[in-house]
């Protein structure tokens, strides 16, 4: 009996120990997706429900954990999109154990989807009108999706807030009443809390920083009614001044009591910033083929005086531009909310295939950036010409150029939403300016000068982007003045205008298309779309028209200014380097080539185009 007993325990050792080797075995193969099917879903995609997966991709590691939390997700997608009795479940996973591929087959059974019957709101201070109910994305007989609920709440609370219930807490209830026909009625459940009148006010955190700097930008004063309206536009003032890290807002209660059930009332107001650094230096090399190997330096100082006045000095030096800029910003004139810029220059323009010459100013302006992504400005400016000349192919008949001082006036307006300066993927910017020069006498160059710029930016799909620019320009001398300044006048091509031609190489009228007498133009970059390849590298593809006319009267019809237009097209690449600067190759193909030109110019640059 003991021998029995002896091999029937080596036998079940043996056996364990086989079943643990199996086991390790199993657990080593690196099971791998090899595909995903799909069955019984109607409404949705294999690609949209895919989406959802963590073993979306081709050849993601495979385990039962995730394939077990990818089937609730897909669940949870369902039952938040209305369908409450949809059931999703693994039909098959077949397994090929020589390569390690696991084919997926996933039944979805939806099941009825529930509609919504009625959408009312409960509150107890506001009763909603008709029109506050059209805000609202959830209708009376669209499917319930709880997202568009989540997010109607979301509508609610700002609604509510902007009427001055700040602490509104919103609650959106779904109740199913009809089983028979998969009904439910949509409740938003509002309980306001306080109206809140303003008593005081006061400012914590700004350290360096005297306090009619942050009072100064505040949208709301002791007496009015808080709300959120005010609350954001105080906020996009105190950060557009750049002088706040963080900037927080909030009335001072009862830290005892639920916010949401206090009574109407006085509250003191606090308004919590952090500032930022008021010292800032930046600079770098570059090269463009526009102007070759150049450098940047700019060092600034945003606190003088402790009351936010900026001053900035900077400078630029390529092959051809060389510039020193000192400017001296004062936030607030005068008491009034309009900024008043003073900026004394020299610049110097070195390219003998143009001209040359070297040029001293100075600027004074004063505008106001809206908190509706408006810029107004009304300046002055006067420049003086040490000197200046330019090439002629004539060498009998030397270029006459002007080189009196300009003395000049001006406004601009800009509107500009755009998500990103450098490299904007959503938004408008647009510009109109006019410039008067010679309106104080004396011996000042005379013309008159109007330029508009419109860009577009869209994002069309995830890493997708598409822009589009059109800028004009148009300018003319009057007077004792016969003809424009250079430094003043127009110049096309490049790899910022109409890429395919080299840089001031555009133009309409002349000999060889003489650049000079630009004084009419029109540049479109009709699309620039971006996409993505690998890494930090996406691809681009353009088209691009425009020219260059002497004269805006040298255009006897619209059809002749289409006929004027050169084109251009082709690839381009785009590197998002780790320090935010996009670095750009443009190959530009002259889609209307004409004798005795090149067939493409090659651009680069960095930053986008437009």
């Amino acid at each position: 009996m003991k021998s029995v007993k002896s091999y029937s325990d080596r036998f079940y050792r043996a056996v364990l120990m086989i079943a643990a080797l199996c086991t390790i075995a199993s657990a080593a193969v690196q099971w791998r997706v090899r595909s995903i099917e799909f069955s019984g879903n109607d409404t949705y995609s294999g690609k949209e429900l895919k989406s959802l997966m963590e073993l979306k991709s081709k050849n993601a590691r495979y385990t039962d954990f995730v394939m077990r939390s990818d089937l609730e997700a897909l669940r949870a997608f369902y039952k938040s999109r209305g369908f409450k009795y949809a059931v999703i479940n693994t039909e098959s996973i077949a397994r090929d154990s020589a390569k390690g591929r696991v084919r997926i087959n996933i039944k979805v059974t939806e099941g009825p989807r529930t509609h919504i019957s009625d959408v009312s709101v409960t509150s107890e201070k506001y009763v909603m009108s008709p029109g506050d109910l059209k805000k609202l994305s959830v209708k009376s007989g669209m499917p319930l999706i709880h997202s568009q609920l989540r997010a109607d709440a979301r509508v609610l609370k700002e609604m509510f807030g902007n009427k001055g219930y700040l602490e509104a807490v919103v609650e959106p209830l779904a109740i199913f009443e009809d089983t028979l026909e998969h009904q439910a009625r949509v409740v938003f459940n509002i309980k306001e809390g306080p109206k809140i009148k303003i008593g005081d006010i006061s400012v914590e955190g700004n350290k360096g920083l005297a306090d009619i700097v942050v009072r100064r930008e505040l949208a709301f004063r002791t007496g009015d009614t808080l709300n959120l309206r005010s609350v954001q536009r105080t906020e996009r003032r105190l950060y557009g001044t750049g002088l706040f890290n963080h900037v927080q807002i909030s009335p001072q209660f009862d830290t005892a009591a639920v916010s949401s059930e206090l009574s109407d009332s006085t509250y003191n107001v606090m308004v919590r910033v952090t500032p930022s650094h008021f010292f800032r230096f930046q600079g770098g090399p570059g090269y463009s083929s526009d102007e070759g190997v150049r450098m940047s330096l700019s060092t600034s100082y945003r606190n003088m005086f402790m009351h936010g006045h900026r001053l900035t000095v900077s400078g630029k030096l390529s092959e051809i531009r060389q510039s020193v800029e000192a400017v001296y910003s004062v936030p607030w004139l005068l008491y009034l909310p309009m900024q008043f810029d003073t900026k004394v220059y020299h610049h110097r323009y070195d390219n003998p295939k143009l001209y040359q010459g070297v040029f001293d100013g100075l600027r004074l302006s004063v505008g106001r950036q809206t908190d509706y992504y408006i810029l107004y400005q009304v300046w002055s400016q006067w420049e003086s010409v040490q000197w200046v000349k330019a090439p002629s192919e004539d060498v009998d008949m030397p270029r006459e150029v002007p080189d009196n001082p300009t003395q000049s006036i001006g406004i601009g307006v800009d509107f500009d939403n755009r998500d990103n300066f450098f490299s904007p993927t959503k938004g408008i910017y647009s510009h109109a300016g006019l410039e008067v020069a010679g309106v104080f006498g004396g011996n000042s160059n005379q013309f008159v000068k109007l330029n508009f710029d419109n860009r577009v930016y869209n994002n069309l799909y995830e890493r997708l982007f598409w822009g589009s620019a059109l800028r004009t320009g148009w300018v003319k001398a009057y007077g004792r003045s016969d003809v424009v300044p250079v430094q003043s006048q127009f110049f096309g091509g490049g790899s910022s205008t109409v890429r395919g031609f080299d840089v001031n190489k555009l133009a309409v009228t002349g000999p060889n298309n003489d650049p000079f007498s630009g004084n009419f133009y029109v540049f479109a970059n009709i699309i620039d779309v971006r996409f993505p390849l690998f890494w930090w590298i996406n691809g681009a593809v353009f088209l691009d028209a425009g020219n260059v006319w002497s004269s805006f009267s040298d255009i006897s019809s619209a059809g002749d200014m289409i006929g004027d237009l050169r084109w251009a097209a082709g690839p381009g690449l785009r590197i998002d380097t780790p320090l935010k600067i996009v670095a750009r190759l443009d190959l530009g193909l002259k889609l209307d080539r004409r004798p005795g030109e090149s067939a493409w110019a090659l651009h680069f640059d960095l930053g986008q185009p437009f």
